[in-house]
C-alpha cells in the first residue's frame, strides 16, 4: 500500500497531490462551529459591549490579558479568579492573522463553516510549501520527499490548528515560513527576507521557521563570517519585532503557563528542559502532548525523565543510517531548534508544526536508508524500527486524523460547560454565577458566549449571561467547603491552591501568599488562612457582598463529571467536592448559530 502510495506521489505535482489528500481528511472541520477563543473573535469583530475594553481588533484579538493598569475590565466581570495576578499578561502581536478573521466578518459572518473552509485553503496552501521545501532539501530522494511530506500533512497533531478558526495564525505562520525556508535555500535571499516580514506580522509562531534558516547555515559548507552574515538580516528583523514587540506590551507576564523569554530568560530555559521532552516525544514516540496540562508536575517530570531515555535511545540507534548526510543534519538541528519558540507556551499539539518538518523529514530519509522505500533492505532492529514509525504515523493519520477534526468540538467542552449547563432561567441575568469549584477558562468563557450568541444569532430562545462570574476553588483537586455565616464560606484544597498546572493561568509559581492576605474581586473578600510549604494558600475564607440565599448569587459546581447547581451548607455544616472534570458533550454549544 506504501509502495503504491508513494507512486502515486512520485510527480511534479506530488506537492498539490499531498495537499489534496490531506485537506480531504480535514474537511471534518468544516462542521466544527465555533470553539474557544472563536467566541471571544467573535465578541471584538461584533463590537460587543463586554469586550469595548480591547479597542482596535488589530490589537484587541490576541490580547487576551492586556496587562498592568488593564485588567480592571475582567476583573469587574469576575472572569479573573481571587488568586489571580493583577497584572497577569498575556497579549499577542499578529496583525495579519487579525485581518484574516476581520475578513471573515466583512464575507460571512454568520457562517462559521465558510469561516473555517477559509483556514482550510490556507491548509492546503502551507502543506503544498512544506512539501515543496523536503523536495529542495531531498534532491534526488523523490520518494523520500514525497513520504516526509505526506507523513507531514497527515499528522493528526494538526487537527487543532487546522480544526480551529481562531488557530488560524498558526496556518499562516506556515505559509510565510516554507516559503521563507524555501526562498532562502533557492538563494534569494531579498525575497526571503520579505517573507519573513510577512511571517512576523502573522505572530509568534513564524520564528520555527528561523529555526530551520539559522539550521540551514549551520550545516552548510564555506566560511563561517559569510554564513553568519547571511542570518544577519534575519537577527536584526527579529530585533526590531521584538523591541516593538517588547515596548507594545506584548507578550506573557504574571502566568504559569505562559513563559515570555525576553522577560523571564531564565525561567524559559527551565522552562524548555521541562517542556522539551514531551513536545520532542510528541513527535518521535506518538506521546499525546495535550496530556501535560492535565498531570500533576510530579507526572510531567517523570514521564520527560522517561521521554529523554527513549529518545536518547532512539538517536543512538539511528544515527548510523543518518551520520554524514547534510540534509540529516539540517532537519535533525532545524526540528530541535523548532522546539525552542513553543517552550513559552504550555505543550500541546498544534504548536508542534515546526519541529514535525524536521522529525518527519529525519524519518523518510532513515526508511530510505533502511530499505522501507525500495532497494536492498538493511536487516534487523533499524529496519523494523523505522517501519513501524512510518507506518504507525500514516495510520493515525488516515484515522486519527479525520477522527480528531470531528471530535474537536466535543474535545473542547469542557470549556464550554458553564455555556451549555449553568441555569437557564431569566434570573441569572441578575445574579453572579459562583462556581465552587471549576477550571479558569470555563468560567471566563460562560458569560462571554451566552452573551455573544444571544445577541449575534438568529432570532430565537437565548440562554442568558450571568451579571458576573466568579471561581472559588479548582476542580482539578478534591475540597471542603465549611459554611462559617450567612455571608462566609471556609475552604480548605487538598494539597492547597493553584497545586495543579491547570490551575496556573493567572499566577505564576513564583508568586507567594501570606497569612492573614485578603484579596478583593466585585463579589468576594477572600482572607488567607493558612498556606502550604510552598507558600500556595491551603485554606481560606470567602466572604460574599451579600447574604448567600438573598438571590445576589447563583451556586454551580462540577460533581460527578456534570456542572450541577449546589446549594450552601448550613451554618456550621460542611459539604465535600472531590476532583472532577466534566465529561465530554457531544451536543451542539448552544445557543448556536443557525
Amino acid at each position: 500500500m506504501l509502495r503504491r502510495l508513494l507512486a502515486w506521489l512520485d510527480r511534479p505535482s506530488m506537492p498539490l497531490r499531498v495537499a489534496l489528500l490531506s485537506t480531504l481528511l480535514c474537511l471534518p472541520a468544516l462542521g466544527a462551529g465555533l470553539v474557544m477563543d472563536d467566541w471571544y473573535h467573535r465578541a471584538v469583530l461584533t463590537q460587543d459591549p463586554g469586550v469595548a475594553y480591547v479597542g482596535a481588533p488589530w490589537r484587541g484579538l490576541f490580547c487576551f490579558l492586556p496587562g498592568p493598569g488593564l485588567n480592571g475590565p475582567l476583573q469587574e466581570l469576575g472572569i479573573l479568579p481571587w488568586w489571580a495576578d493583577p497584572d497577569v499578561r498575556a497579549c499577542f502581536l499578529r496583525p495579519l492573522a487579525v485581518l484574516s478573521h476581520q475578513l471573515d466578518y466583512a464575507l460571512w459572518p454568520d457562517a462559521p463553516a465558510l469561516q473555517h473552509a477559509h483556514s482550510l485553503a490556507w491548509w492546503s496552501l502551507a502543506a503544498a510549501l512544506v512539501a515543496g521545501v523536503y523536495r529542495r532539501v531531498l534532491p534526488g530522494l523523490p520518494l523520500a520527499a514525497a513520504l516526509a511530506a505526506l507523513l507531514f500533512a497527515l499528522d493528526d497533531d494538526h487537527a487543532m490548528v487546522v480544526g480551529w478558526i481562531a488557530g488560524r495564525n498558526g496556518l499562516l505562520a506556515l505559509v510565510a515560513g516554507a516559503a521563507t525556508i524555501h526562498l532562502h535555500l533557492a538563494g534569494r535571499p531579498l525575497w526571503a527576507l520579505v517573507a519573513t516580514v510577512l511571517g512576523l506580522g502573522v505572530g509568534e509562531p513564524f520564528l520555527g521557521a528561523l529555526a530551520y534558516v539559522a539550521a540551514w547555515e549551520a550545516t552548510a559548507q564555506g566560511p563561517r563570517r559569510a554564513r553568519l552574515l547571511r542570518l544577519l538580516p534575519y537577527g536584526l528583523l527579529v530585533g526590531a519585532w521584538r523591541l516593538y514587540y517588547q515596548e507594545g506590551g506584548y507578550g506573557a507576564a504574571g502566568s504559569g503557563l505562559y513563559v515570555d523569554p525576553g522577560r523571564e530568560p531564565l525561567r524559559f530555559l527551565w522552562a524548555l528542559a521541562e517542556r522539551g521532552p514531551w513536545m520532542a516525544a510528541g513527535q518521535a514516540l506518538f506521546l499525546p502532548v495535550d496530556l501535560w496540562i492535565f498531570l500533576g508536575r510530579g507526572a510531567q517530570v517523570a514521564v520527560a525523565g522517561v521521554a529523554v531515555g527513549l529518545l536518547s535511545g532512539l538517536g543512538l540507534l539511528l544515527a548510523p543510517l543518518l551520520r554524514g548526510s547534510r540534509p540529516a543534519r539540517f532537519l535533525l538541528l532545524g526540528g530541535l531548534l523548532a522546539l525552542v519558540p513553543p517552550a513559552g507556551a504550555f505543550p500541546t499539539a498544534r504548536l508542534m508544526m515546526w519541529a514535525g518538518i524536521g522529525f518527519f523529514g529525519l524519518l523518510a530519509l532513515a526508511a530510505q536508508q533502511v530499505g522501507v522505500l525500495g532497494g536492498e533492505p538493511v536487516p534487523g532492529l533499524r529496519r523494523r524500527v523505522v517501519a513501524a514509525l512510518v507506518g504507525g504515523n500514516l495510520l493515525l493519520g488516515l484515522t486519527a486524523l479525520p477522527g480528531r477534526m470531528l471530535l474537536w468540538p466535543a474535545s473542547a467542552s469542557a470549556f464550554h460547560a458553564g455555556a451549555l449547563h449553568a441555569p437557564a432561567d431569566p434570573a441569572l441575568a441578575g445574579q453572579t454565577l459562583v462556581f465552587v469549584n471549576g477550571a479558569e477558562l470555563m468560567v471566563g468563557y460562560t458569560g462571554l458566549i451566552r452573551s455573544v450568541a444571544a445577541r449575534t444569532a438568529a432570532p430565537g430562545p437565548s440562554l442568558p449571561a450571568p451579571r458576573r462570574v466568579t471561581l472559588l476553588s479548582s476542580m482539578a483537586v478534591g475540597s471542603t467547603v465549611e459554611r462559617i455565616d450567612a455571608r462566609t464560606l471556609a475552604i480548605q484544597a487538598d494539597g492547597g491552591f493553584l497545586g495543579h498546572t491547570m490551575d496556573r493561568m493567572f499566577r505564576g509559581e513564583g508568586a507567594t501568599f501570606q497569612v492573614g492576605q485578603v484579596l478583593t474581586t466585585p463579589d468576594l473578600e477572600v482572607t488567607v488562612q493558612a498556606l502550604t510549604p510552598d507558600g500556595r494558600p491551603a485554606a481560606v475564607h470567602v466572604r460574599f457582598a451579600a447574604p448567600l440565599e438573598g438571590g445576589a448569587y447563583r451556586f454551580v459546581a462540577v460533581v460527578d463529571g456534570e456542572l450541577v447547581e449546589w446549594s450552601p451548607p448550613p451554618v456550621g455544616g460542611s459539604l465535600r467536592l472531590e476532583a472532577s472534570l466534566p465529561r465530554i458533550s457531544l451536543r451542539p454549544l448552544g445557543p448556536t448559530l443557525r
